[in-house]
């Protein structure tokens, strides 16, 4: 008797099957994790945000701020953009004041840039003289155009 040839056809199916199971729908899965909008740990966790004052109303803040914001905020660079780049201060979301209950204050600056969130956080001393930079970003996210 001769054999049955399409018997592997059986065999082929349980195998894309498993493939399947075992192979792309974790792959999907793990997709879906890095497209979250999950954050990295926050740099300014513990400190409270400041209410009814702004940055601005302290000049040396204020001035220090808009010097970073100018000078040493990224740029991205860009063959058909003005000039070839693209400043982030154009994408800056808000301005935000924080303290941290021993006098010092942190201005955290929010910039969406390339789907992701950037955050620096300027850190002031008790004599308003920033002591030190920290910058955190988000994951990646999907904005469908919202």
């Amino acid at each position: 008797m001769r054999p049955n040839t399409r018997l592997g056809s059986s065999n082929n199916a349980e195998l894309i099957g498993d493939i399947m199971k075992k192979l792309i729908l974790p792959l999907v899965l793990v997709a879906f994790t890095f497209c979250g909008c999950e954050t990295t740990k926050d740099q300014l966790a513990g400190w409270k945000q400041v209410s009814g004052v702004s940055y601005l109303d302290n000049k040396a803040i204020s001035d220090d701020v808009q010097k970073y914001i100018k000078h040493e905020l990224p740029v991205d660079k860009v063959g058909d953009a003005p000039g070839g780049v693209v400043p982030w201060s154009q994408a800056i979301r808000d301005i935000i004041l924080f303290e941290d209950g021993t006098g010092q204050h942190a201005v955290r600056i929010s910039v969406d840039r390339r789907s992701r969130m950037y955050y620096f956080a300027l850190i002031y001393d008790k004599s308003n003289v920033r002591v030190k930079v920290l910058k955190w970003r988000t994951k990646w996210y999907f904005n469908p155009g919202c």
